[in-house]
């Protein structure tokens, strides 16, 4: 013990003369870097002043915009290098005389540079010219190369005498490191001797904890992995169940007697239930793990709510009344739609099943001033739920006791599932209830909104009742008939959709790849292509897009329908629709109807760049069923239009001959055109009276840059959806 004791005072002196030494070291590596740096600012200063002399010859010898660019970029270094300037060397008093000089002189020859290119915007290029003859800059710029230089000889010199002291503490610090190893090395061999067991103790714990943290990243993939196979393995069955017993139930065919119809009746009740119960723990699977994703889009709230209520008591199932109570004057909310709407239908949903002989409202609750929605309230006279078990209904597999799920079944996975949804949101899900009397629960999308304090019963009024979904007229003749191709890899879906296309007036053929759909889409050039998703060797998504690389068939509109439609949402920007399975015959009625009815939109593009015109065109190959037109300059455009009446104009605002602005107040001249919609797609800076104006001739002004395509994509998804309405109506 006394050996061990000496070692480690010995190593404390050391240790304190080793962290002496670093710190020696370190102000000499300090002083070191700080003279290079002070050289490198010097040698950037002097370049960039140069450049910007350079691009101001430029402008005047070419008369080239891009010069002027240049000229700004280099005034903008000199700002910066004069900044790192006015730090160097603040110590050294000569040095600080030497740079507030050279920065004098520097700013004296971009106020000449500034003069210069005055004279050149004022109009008078000669006498712009003749000032730089002169010869004052070149001057100026002289001063500024021996100021320079003098600056950088002194650093030079300052740098060899500070390598000099940095190798001198480095040294000492080396020779202090090292000696105070060896002794470390002696007093390390001497504790490996008391310690050996505690460490070899240790090694085992953490060997344990590595293998238990493996075992864990291990179940984890293997849950991961195991749900995203059972989000096909097990939905694609099912969807073959319901959509089976649907064609049985529909067709009401004689040989079916009412025990065996009562029979088909479960089994499709079952399926749907048991389909239900394996969305909600995939989704809550997704939430868990953080995949799930948010799109926002600006949603009318009365319109998704009604939709809401309306696509619940599509189901037919017994039930309450269900209203819906929305302001007159309601603001757009700006969320995801699908996850709010699925949100709002597991609440309605839950209301329903606990208030089955009373009454269900769906309030929206809005600041009376501004209209923006406050609150979603959904409001039923159910059974109502004791104060001890508010907050545990939202945790995973629990309802609020065990009576409530002999009674009405479930899982108790609804209200964890909507309660992270709303977090992702960034909403909040509460809600108050009182027994034997009904519950409220409120989504709460306004930070700040008013709570509810306790449960107040709806009263009477009118019930929501879902207006019958339109079909299509059958065709006369099967020649007539549009050719639909299926392409699904399952036979039993295969089955079921061609029963449902063909009952919506089509022709139907089918394939179960997605290459053999490939070939059979060039082949027979159908007018419509229904397409899966999980498909082996080709998957929906690589299906579609080589779709979309065949120019014969790249128009062709294509509805995507399978059991992970929600997740590939946002892979699937070029599809006419995308739709969930089971998908309900008048839903994929729908859809078809909607792609059929498209028709051609003309998109004409005004640009004068090559370039920007092969990006735009890009942009816009995502999207089927346009015919694209391009012309060089606004005059060519005004032209072009007589022969090519476009639906929509994507316009660039800085032109030869005539901008855009001056475009779109003729444009809006002529009759025809009074009313086309205008993207305005620029790199310019705008004013506000340029962007005002533009604003008012057009739906939206878009910056070239990164982020283009996504906003083109989104607004020209609007955009087409109204031209086709209009063109349908």
């Amino acid at each position: 013990m006394l050996g061990f004791g000496a070692a480690l005072l010995i190593l404390a002196v050391i240790g304190a003369e080793s962290y002496r030494g670093l710190r020696a070291s370190k102000r000499a590596s300090d002083r070191v870097g700080q003279t290079y740096d002070a050289i490198q600012t010097l040698g950037d200063l002097e370049g960039d002043v140069f450049d910007a002399e350079s691009s101001v010859r430029g402008l005047l010898l070419t008369e080239r915009p891009a010069f002027r660019a240049l000229y700004r970029d280099a005034v903008h270094r000199v700002d910066i290098d004069l900044s790192g300037l006015s730090r160097i060397e603040p110590d050294n008093a000569a040095q600080v005389a030497r740079a507030r000089i050279l920065a004098d002189s520097v700013s004296h020859k971009l106020a000449f540079d500034s003069r210069v290119l005055a004279l050149f915007d004022a109009g008078h290029p000669a006498a712009a010219r003749d000032t730089v003859a002169a010869g004052a800059g070149t001057a100026l710029s002289a001063v500024i190369r021996g100021q320079v230089a003098r600056m950088t000889r002194a650093e030079r010199a300052l740098l060899d005498g500070r390598l000099e002291d940095q190798r001198a503490e480095q040294q000492l610090a080396t020779t202090i490191v090292l000696f105070g190893f060896l002794v470390a090395c002696g007093v390390a061999a001497l504790a490996v001797i008391t310690i050996r067991h505690d460490m070899q103790e240790r090694e085992r714990l953490d060997a344990e904890l590595v293998a238990a943290l493996d075992q864990a990243h291990a179940a984890s993939r293997a849950k991961s992995e195991f749900l995203a196979r059972m989000s096909h393995e097990l939905r694609t069955p099912l969807n073959s169940v319901i959509g089976f017993s649907n064609v049985l139930l529909k067709n009401r065919a004689p040989a079916i007697d009412d025990q065996s119809r009562s029979y088909i009746e479960r089994i499709r009740a079952n399926g749907t239930h048991l389909l239900e119960i394996i969305n909600d723990i995939l989704d809550l699977s997704k939430v868990e793990s953080g995949r799930m994703d948010v799109a926002l889009e600006t949603v009318d709230v009365a319109r998704l709510l009604s939709e809401t209520v309306s696509q619940f008591a599509a189901r037919g199932a017994d039930g309450p009344a269900i209203e819906v109570d929305v302001p007159a004057r309601i603001a757009p909310l700006r969320t995801d739609p699908d996850k709010l709407r699925q949100v709002v239908l597991n609440l309605v949903s839950n209301a329903a099943k606990f208030a089955r002989d009373g009454r269900v409202v769906v309030r929206a609750v809005s600041d009376p001033s501004a209209g923006e929605l406050q609150r979603i309230d959904v409001i039923d006279t159910g059974v109502g739920i004791s104060a001890d078990r508010l907050e545990r209904i939202f945790e995973a597999f629990e309802q609020a006791d065990a009576s409530v799920q002999r009674r009405f079944g479930g899982t108790g996975l609804g209200l964890a599932i909507a309660r992270s949804m709303c977090q992702r949101l960034g909403y909040e899900l509460t809600v108050v209830s009182t027994p034997d009397v009904g519950s409220t629960f409120s989504i709460v999308v306004a930070e700040g909104a008013p709570r509810l304090a306790r449960h107040e019963p709806p009263g009477t009024g009118p019930a929501l009742r879902p207006a019958p979904a339109p079909r299509r007229a059958t065709p006369a003749t099967p020649v007539d008939m549009p050719s639909v191709l299926l392409i699904d890899d399952s036979d039993d879906s295969r089955v079921l959709l061609s029963h449902i296309i063909e009952e919506s007036g089509c022709r139907v053929f089918a394939a179960g790849s997605g290459e053999a759909g490939i070939s059979l889409a060039l082949d027979r050039r159908p007018d419509l292509i229904v397409l899966d998703l999980l498909m082996p060797q080709m998957d929906g998504v690589e299906t579609l897009q080589r779709i979309r690389a065949h120019p014969s068939i790249a128009r062709t509109p294509v509805i995507v329908v399978s059991v992970v439609a929600a997740e590939y949402q946002a892979r699937l920007p070029g599809a006419a629709d995308v739709l969930t399975k089971p998908v309900t015959r008048d839903v994929l009625g729908e859809a078809i109807d909607r792609a059929l009815r498209a028709s051609p939109a003309r998109v004409l593009i005004v640009e004068d760049s090559d370039d920007a015109r092969a990006v735009l065109e890009a942009h816009l190959s995502g999207f089927p069923g346009l015919e694209i037109a391009s012309a060089p300059t606004a005059i060519d455009a005004l032209a072009r239009l007589q022969s090519f009446p476009a639906d929509l104009i994507i316009l660039d605002v800085v032109m030869p001959g005539m901008d855009g602005v001056e475009f779109l107040k003729r444009l809006r001249h002529i009759e025809r055109f009074r009313d086309t919609p205008v993207v305005v797609v620029t790199a310019k800076s705008l004013t506000d009276d340029e962007q005002r104006t533009l604003e008012r001739d057009a739906i939206t002004v878009l910056a070239k840059g990164a982020a283009l395509g996504a906003e083109l994509a989104r607004v020209l998804r609007s955009t087409l959806r109204q031209i086709r309405t209009r063109a349908a109506s």
